[in-house]
C-alpha cells in the first residue's frame, strides 16, 4: 500500500501478509481496503494498493527474555 511519487518511485506506506491464514479471503481484503482508505485521507494521496511478493513473510527477531 503506497503511492507513486512524482519521480515514479512507488513509495510504501505499508506491507500486509495473510500468509497463514488469519483472515479469511473477504476479511483480509476488507483489512486492506480499509488501511489504504485511512492512509489516503491521512495523506491527501491517492494511495495503490500493489499485490507483490517481495517483502519477508517472517522475520526472526533476536530478543533476549
Amino acid at each position: 500500500i503506497g503511492f507513486i511519487r512524482d519521480d515514479g518511485d512507488f513509495a510504501l506506506f505499508a506491507t500486509l501478509n495473510n500468509l497463514d491464514e488469519y483472515f479469511n479471503s473477504y476479511d483480509f481484503k476488507e483489512l486492506i481496503h480499509a488501511v489504504a482508505s485511512e492512509l489516503q485521507v491521512a495523506t491527501n494521496r491517492k494511495v495503490e494498493i500493489l499485490e507483490r511478493e517481495d517483502a519477508p513473510s517472517y522475520i526472526t527477531l533476536n530478543c533476549e527474555v
